[in-house]
């Protein structure tokens, strides 16, 4: 899993500076890092105290769930979509925007905005919602 992070720093390399004192392996460390950090938070000084049961039961499913997602969209998409940026890097609709910060900002922005509306679209059609509803299915809210 670490090789991935690495593999998506470098090819998304861009002209902005990482602080000198985060090696790519920190940064790339950042995010579950920081997911151990709240999660040892959320065990000691929880806002609502649940089973260890429910707890269990929720962690076990939310993190099967995503590491499942994640292994599937890896072979399905990840391959095609780097095969389409490539094909289409000089041509897409950010072409005109020369500064790489910047190009990577609108880029994310129109990620979430495309992520927000597929998920809209897996509330409202019945044949999306079925494996859409897994993700409401949770009775606690917790870090997982």
């Amino acid at each position: 899993m670490l090789s991935d992070y690495l593999t998506l720093i470098t090819v998304f390399e861009f002209d902005i500076p990482w602080p000198t004192l985060l090696p790519k392996t920190w940064v790339a460390m950042s995010l579950p890092l920081g997911f151990c950090i709240l999660m040892f938070i959320e065990l000691h000084a929880p806002r609502e105290k649940l089973t260890k049961k429910n707890l269990k039961q929720s962690y076990l499913t939310n993190m099967g769930l995503f590491l499942f997602n994640n292994v599937l969209l890896s072979v399905l998409s990840i391959s095609s979509v780097f095969l389409v940026a490539k094909y289409y890097a000089d041509n897409g609709l950010l072409r005109g925007v020369s500064n790489p910060a910047l190009k990577a900002f609108l880029s994310l922005l129109a990620l979430d905005c495309v992520l927000y509306a597929w998920h809209r679209v897996c509330h409202r059609f019945d044949c999306l919602w079925m494996f859409h509803k897994v993700h409401h299915s949770d009775p606690t809210l917790n870090l997982s």
